[in-house]
């Protein structure tokens, strides 16, 4: 495979087409989707995580007060 970078985007794409086949633009565009859906699901992947840490400390906190309200 060789390097295309030429002097203007419109010859290194051209560079990249003769390499790589008619395939490229899907490629791309499928390499984008799938960095974009691992940066949304890790977005939310964190933000549940969180909300699933925050309900679990609540239950702690909620358990330790009852517990101490009986004693």
């Amino acid at each position: 495979m060789e390097i295309c970078a030429k002097e203007t985007v419109g010859q290194s794409w051209d560079c990249l087409m003769e390499s790589n086949g008619q395939l490229l633009p899907l490629v791309l565009m499928l390499e984008c989707l799938f960095w974009l859906f691992v940066i949304v699901s890790g977005h939310f992947g964190f933000k549940e995580f969180r909300a699933w840490r925050k309900r679990k400390a609540i239950e702690k906190r909620m358990k330790r007060d009852y517990e101490n309200k009986w004693n």
